[in-house]
């Protein structure tokens, strides 16, 4: 992980033109949308804290991007840049990491802990073992362990 990447967007940093119109608080999502994703998470927060504003951003990959949630206070802005994700976290007020909990994240270890920890935001996760771990036990992220904590 380039921690001093990362750590950019703890200064002030213009809001990107797509995230600029969208109003605060916003939770925001950086990486590949595929089947690691509980959509159905995404789904149910949006509709649980309809004053939130989630931000995904991410190519889609290995999922139909129909099958997407769609709602006022959900914002897919798509694949972007690596240089250009500072920009796009400095204007987030917190991260999340709504992973599914199944086959395809049982082993997982995601490097966006470390790039959200390292651009200063506060950061929630499903329980994932890694992250549990690694970075729940000392206190670093906030674990979820069930959908209504994700949106409470």
């Amino acid at each position: 992980v380039d921690v001093a990447h990362f750590a950019r967007a703890r200064t002030s940093l213009p809001d990107p033109v797509d995230q600029a119109g969208i109003a605060a608080p916003r939770i925001g999502f950086a990486g590949v949308i595929d089947e690691r994703i509980d959509i159905g998470l995404i789904a149910t927060a949006a509709s649980a804290l309809p004053d939130i504003q989630f931000i995904l951003i991410g190519p889609v990959a290995k999922i139909d991007p129909a099958s997407l949630p769609q709602a006022a206070n959900l914002h897919w802005l798509g694949r972007k840049q690596y240089d250009e994700l500072p920009a796009y976290l400095a204007n987030w007020q917190a991260a999340w990491m709504p992973f599914a909990l199944n086959d395809a994240t049982r082993f997982i270890s995601p490097t966006k802990t470390p790039e959200f920890l390292a651009a200063g935001l506060r950061v929630t996760s499903t329980a994932v073992a890694d992250v549990v771990e690694t970075y729940g036990k000392p206190g670093l992220v906030g674990i979820a362990d069930e959908t209504s904590c994700m949106t409470g």
